[in-house]
């Protein structure tokens, strides 16, 4: 439904309204239904960037990225929704364009254990909360995956130990990691601004409980985002060694072909010096000067070969 009313108190005095603003009942009913200025009903309805934090007259408004229905917590941040909340002593709004299907969980949480009434603090502190908390499996699937891919690469390099020889799928599967690790930090970073923004400042009133809550959510980021911290300098480091080996491989290569050009070099010159076609080259007449000469160059490329080698192992 584009418009949500949820009681936070069995005289209905404190209360939680969600709009889904995309559709025009919901924008109509927060322009006609509220006694808010007009500044405040902009913010709710307008376009919100991340950490936007507003102190008004008649409470505090803020915004959340939160993901959009539909997509996986690896899209990117094109498919995320600006969540914006207006909290107040007595209500808190919440708006948002598209369906978000968490808000509707916590309400049945909100319902299930409601005994008494619920300051509208409390529930933004537990909707802050369960923010912090849905990214716990998406950064432990991104440390697993971490430690696979370490492995692999790992256990293929002890197994071939050939230099140079690197899979391509390496390369995109770190890159494609370390994309995601910054993707996570970023997204965690914005909500832990928030959060201390919350517990924080003087214009909200929040009591024990919430801020309890609150200081365990941000327990909780800052161990994600010391583990995203720490898959992030293994990606990298995971990079740069992929990058050694290819780097090795190439200066194998150029090696390979640098002594080839050297061993042929005096053969090309003399080659190219007796095929000029003047008077005087000896030996023009004698039926074996071409066997005669082949020796000598075979001779010369192996004396080459044998030197290069030589100095290779000094």
């Amino acid at each position: 439904m584009a418009i949500e009313h949820f009681s936070l108190s069995h005289d209905k005095n404190l209360s939680w309204v969600d709009l889904d603003i995309a559709a025009p009942e919901a924008r109509m009913w927060l322009s006609q239904h509220t006694e808010l200025d007009e500044r405040t009903i902009n913010l709710l309805l307008g376009k919100k960037g991340p950490n936007r934090r507003e102190n008004l007259d008649e409470g505090v408004f803020f915004t959340l990225r939160v993901m959009a229905y539909g997509y996986d917590e690896e899209d990117d941040d094109d498919h995320q929704i600006s969540l914006g909340i207006f909290l107040q002593a007595n209500q808190m709004i919440t708006t948002h364009q598209g369906p978000l299907p968490f808000l509707d969980h916590i309400r049945r949480q909100l319902t299930s254990s409601q005994k008494n009434s619920l300051r509208p603090a409390y529930c933004c502190a537990m909707l802050v909360t369960y923010l912090a908390e849905r990214y716990e499996d998406a950064i432990n699937d991104v440390v697993e995956e971490t430690d696979d891919l370490e492995d692999q690469l790992e256990a293929e390099y002890f197994e071939d130990m050939v230099p140079g020889k690197v899979n391509n799928r390496h390369f995109r599967q770190v890159t494609i990691l370390h994309r995601q690790v910054l993707q996570y930090r970023r997204r965690l970073n914005s909500l832990r601004n928030v959060l201390t923004f919350i517990a924080s400042d003087p214009f909200i009133q929040i009591g024990k409980k919430e801020r309890k809550m609150l200081g365990n959510a941000a327990v909780h980021l800052s161990r994600y985002l010391d583990s995203l911290e720490d898959c992030r300098s293994r990606a990298q480091l995971m990079r740069e060694q992929l990058e050694s080996r290819l780097a090795s491989g190439l200066t194998r290569t150029t090696y390979k072909l640098t002594t080839i050009a050297t061993v042929f070099l005096p053969l090309t010159f003399i080659t190219g010096l007796l095929g000029i076609n003047v008077a005087g080259i000896p030996e023009s007449n004698n039926p074996y000067a071409f066997w005669l000469v082949c020796a000598v160059l075979s001779a010369i490329a192996i004396l080459v070969w044998m030197l290069v080698n030589w100095r290779k192992r000094l």
